[in-house]
């Protein structure tokens, strides 16, 4: 484990990764029998990029109000996207996710507006505990395998089109990929498009129907009686939506 080291070039003919540690200022190159690629939403290295962000900002904050499940919000002033809370015992996340450059609305004034609904409510304190923000693709499945080389979670576009979730299908993408590495270098055998087929039978269908609701759903959110009129048919929580 190499820790403050970025990787910048993968060299596929020569199986090595050029690597640049930043507190030592040395470059190593590595060799590689297979190489998994979990570089996040803009993996690089010349894969096919995830072509649709959500831009999302999030929170932590008290949790004024026992809370036993996640509360989704949509609204026309988060336009391509939505806002949640997510409690965590005396706590939630608090945040908002919207695509750009599709929607207008600056994110900040999004967010800002959106923390006002949710303390008027009571459900949660004016302090702010910590703050995230980052990309989360929403594009659906890229590639999956280049020769020996693997890609899992959100390198992969394994993050579901319209609501953003992704880290359980990248915990199981990363268990996939790494025992199939570990299983093609015990029989010397390359079985990463095993781990392609079985990732694919699991999600390609699932990110591919959800890729198709998202480009239907968010431009429809306009105003409250769109939402409304629409939301259940294309929103996974209900039962409509997979009819």
């Amino acid at each position: 484990m190499l820790t403050a080291t970025r990787v910048y070039k993968i060299n596929r003919q020569k199986n090595s990764i050029d690597v640049l540690n930043a507190e030592e200022k040395i470059s190593y190159e590595i060799y590689y029998d297979y190489l998994i690629v979990a570089a996040g939403p803009k993996n690089g290295f010349g894969y096919p990029k995830n072509s649709a962000y959500i831009y999302a900002t999030q929170i932590k904050a008290d949790l004024l109000k026992e809370l036993d499940s996640v509360i989704c919000y949509f609204r026309p002033y988060i336009p391509y996207g939505y806002g949640w809370v997510f409690p965590k015992g005396k706590f939630a996340n608090v945040g908002i996710g919207i695509e750009k450059p599709v929607s207008e609305m600056p994110l900040s004034l999004s967010f800002n507006k959106f923390l006002n609904e949710i303390r008027s409510t009571g459900l949660i304190g004016l302090k702010i505990i910590e703050k995230t923000s980052g990309l989360v693709p929403v594009s659906g499945l890229n590639e999956i395998t280049d020769g020996n080389i693997a890609l899992c979670g959100d390198a992969a576009g394994l993050t579901h089109p319209v609501t953003g979730a992704g880290i359980l299908s990248a915990v199981i993408s990363g268990g996939l990929a790494g025992d199939y590495a570990a299983e093609s270098v015990k029989a010397s055998k390359n079985l990463l498009e095993d781990y392609k087929e079985e990732l694919e039978s699991v999600f390609k269908k699932p990110l591919s129907n959800a890729a198709k609701k998202r480009s239907e759903l968010y431009p429809l959110m306009k105003d409250d009686l769109s939402i409304e009129k629409n939301i259940k048919r294309l929103w996974p929580s209900f039962e409509e939506y997979y009819k």
